[in-house]
């Protein structure tokens, strides 16, 4: 009779556990979807490599999560959804950028904060945008447009 409470009360610790984890999870990551954010948007000619769980950030912190990129059919462009907490009051000249973690590290959005007075309302869109730096084009570049120019020296 004593096996069965012992296993009875080993198993509820494991689900205790387990509802831990699973509550820290939906916490950090944002997942769950928090109320006390706001959803944001913005286009992108390219989306850099962005996926939901992106993070945003203002000044170097992470502020918000990217929740949903898909490509605009009638536009084709990248249409960005993202949340901000509710007490982040983002002017309307706001921009927004791709950022990198380095030359091999994943990419987050900057938020760049402008100076106007109106801020954005919940579900708008900032307009103001800079496209990730891709990094293999400017090699690319690089290698090509100095090639061409020594190719063109006239031998002496």
């Amino acid at each position: 009779m004593s096996r069965g409470i012992l296993e009875t009360l080993v198993g509820a610790l494991v689900l205790v556990v387990a509802a831990g984890f699973a509550w820290f999870a939906v916490s950090s990551t944002g997942f769950g979807g928090s109320g006390d954010s706001y959803s944001l948007s913005a286009r992108f000619e390219n989306a850099g490599g962005m996926t939901p769980g992106t993070e945003v950030r203002l000044s170097g912190l992470k502020v918000g999560t990217v929740t949903a990129v898909r490509l605009d059919p009638e536009l084709f462009l990248a249409d960005v959804r993202f949340t901000v907490p509710n007490t982040v009051k983002l002017p309307v000249d706001t921009v927004l950028a791709v950022g990198s973690d380095g030359l091999l590290g994943g990419r987050y959005l900057k938020l760049i904060p402008g100076t106007e007075d109106k801020v954005l309302a919940p579900g708008e869109r900032v307009t103001r945008v800079t496209p990730p730096v891709d990094l293999l084009d400017l090699i690319g570049r690089a290698i090509f447009s100095s090639a061409g120019s020594s190719g063109n020296a006239a031998p002496r």
